[in-house]
């Protein structure tokens, strides 16, 4: 969908093309949008099993576990495509057609995991600074402020990434932890201002939920209630 602030004379020299056809004008066509796997099964992510709202199930739950991870489309076919357009080509736009690309009931079961989780907070998940510098911008963070202007859910950007590693989509599903493991960091005075809420932790992918998991181990200290929602999860 075509962004409505996107001045004409941008879109003359600067001029956009539908990632999965080339359509010009606009990075997601109407024809293309649709060709988007959409989650309308949420599951656990987990054991992968159908689960409501995406709620882990408790004979699933560890330690670290997140309640449950809400993911609007399937990171597959035109969908990887777009979201590796967005992150590696440094268009931050092409997150915004892309949420607005969501089909009505897809936007509307969103709706209903956040009145159902009720989350104060809406944290992403940080990138090391040096990858913000290559990139131009946090796909999560992104993804976040989206939310926050449409849900009146504030975002706070209170974790740190403070090495980068191995990227997590290069590395097999049981080296992913390992990987992760001391990324982030939150200070104390920033932990404090969540102290005891509800908050939800942002991130574009899911696939082992190992990245969400290490987050919240940092921020399990000043509270257990903690949500995930993704742009995308990998498994169907």
């Amino acid at each position: 969908m075509q962004s409505r602030n996107l001045h004409p004379l941008l879109n003359f020299f600067f001029p956009r093309f539908c990632i999965g056809c080339n359509t010009p004008g606009v990075y997601i066509c109407v024809s293309c949008s649709k060709k988007i796997g959409v989650c309308y099964t949420q599951k656990c992510y987990k054991c992968h099993k159908p689960s409501p709202y995406g709620m882990t199930h408790w004979g699933c739950r560890k330690e670290n576990s997140l309640i449950g991870i809400f993911s609007l489309f399937l990171y597959r076919g035109l969908g990887g495509r777009v979201m590796k357009y967005a992150k590696y080509k440094r268009e931050q736009k092409v997150i915004d057609d892309l949420f607005s690309s969501a089909p009505s009931c897809a936007r509307s079961t969103l709706y209903d995991f956040f009145l159902h989780t009720k989350p104060s907070v809406l944290i992403p998940i940080p990138l090391h600074r040096s990858v913000v510098s290559v990139r131009g911008f946090n796909q999560s963070d992104a993804f976040s402020q989206l939310l926050t202007r449409a849900l009146n859910i504030p975002t706070f950007s209170i974790l740190e990434k403070l090495s980068e590693r191995a990227p997590q989509s290069k590395m097999p599903s049981n080296m992913r932890k390992k990987n992760v493991r001391g990324s982030y960091n939150i200070n104390n005075y920033a932990g404090l201002s969540i102290g005891g809420r509800t908050v939800c932790i942002v991130d574009d992918v899911v696939t082992t939920g190992a990245t969400l998991e290490e987050a919240s181990r940092v921020l399990k200290p000043y509270t257990n209630k903690v949500y995930g929602v993704t742009l995308f999860r990998s498994f169907e």
